[in-house]
């Protein structure tokens, strides 16, 4: 379906039907979206403004990790962002076992 929806396959006769929901609901999920690859390898889907540099992070409380931009000291934040891999609580069970540090951000 992805190599249909984005050109490097033509879709068998008849199939317009079939591919239509998930070109719709591809264009609904990346609407003002950018896909970008974090310095450890996720796949993220984050808001348009987001740039390198920026960090993706899990808030505790939050159901979604966030897109945090540094300032001077500070961090302002940017939006909610889809990461594969650690939605879902994924991110949490991967601090309990070590894999991230906790830390704190001041928002702006």
């Amino acid at each position: 379906m992805f190599n249909i929806w984005s050109g490097r396959a033509k879709a068998p006769e008849g199939a317009g039907s079939f591919t239509e929901p998930f070109v719709s609901a591809v264009l609904r999920a990346s609407h003002n979206r950018r896909f970008c690859i974090t310095s450890k390898g996720y796949m993220v889907l984050a808001p348009a403004e987001a740039v390198q540099g920026d960090l993706a992070c899990v808030l505790l409380g939050g159901q979604t990790p966030f897109i945090l931009r540094p300032t001077s000291g500070n961090f302002h934040l940017v939006g909610a962002c889809y990461v594969h891999g650690i939605m879902y609580r994924g991110a949490m069970e991967e601090w309990r076992a070590g894999k991230y540090e906790m830390q704190d951000f001041v928002l702006e």
